[in-house]
């Protein structure tokens, strides 16, 4: 089984001085305040793990060192799974990672378009994310502190309605939830 990871950057206001004393870390490359979800996903689109405590200049390969500390690897190891990422993380016995580079051997290129197909994986489950949850596409205007809960509880809810086949928002009046209170 594959796991394809990748970063997503969701947009964010700019942090009050009261709320962090890291302000220029939540600015990425772009200029844009943001925080940075580092996600891994499986065939159908759900995610296995998603991490929303990347601040905006945070890159990925930073991010997975964090992840690979926590539970993540562990998994992988343990169920024989291994993680498919781009060119901004480094190959590793769990991280496979396309060659660089333009002098590739055939055999090299074969791989990269395996990786590649393996991967796009990950940017449908990002695409449809943001198509179920545009609060993603704007910047978020809440307190800091809730950023990651939101991100976090939009990958829950897709993974929900991935699982019930829900394919957008409009779809959600025909489901009956009981919820115990």
């Amino acid at each position: 089984t594959v796991l394809a990871i990748d970063g997503i950057v969701i947009p964010t206001r700019r942090p009050k001085e009261s709320e962090t004393d890291y302000i220029l870390q939540y600015r990425n490359r772009k200029t844009q305040w943001a925080i940075v979800a580092l996600a891994g996903c499986d065939a159908k689109c759900r995610f296995r793990c998603f991490d929303a405590s990347g601040t905006g200049s945070a890159p990925d390969s930073i991010l997975w060192g964090n992840m690979k500390e926590s539970h993540l690897c562990e998994k992988l190891v343990n169920y024989r799974k291994f993680a498919i990422g781009d060119s901004a993380f480094i190959c590793s016995k769990h991280l496979l990672t396309p060659y660089r580079g333009h002098s590739k051997t055939p055999s090299q290129e074969r791989y990269n378009l395996h990786v590649s197909a393996r991967r796009n994986v990950i940017e449908r489950s990002f695409g449809q994310l943001v198509a179920r949850f545009p609060i993603l596409k704007d910047k978020l205007t809440t307190s800091l502190r809730t950023w990651q809960l939101i991100a976090r509880s939009c990958a829950k809810l897709h993974n929900f309605c991935t699982d019930e086949a829900i394919l957008d928002r409009r779809n959600t009046d025909d489901i009956e939830l009981e919820l115990e209170i």
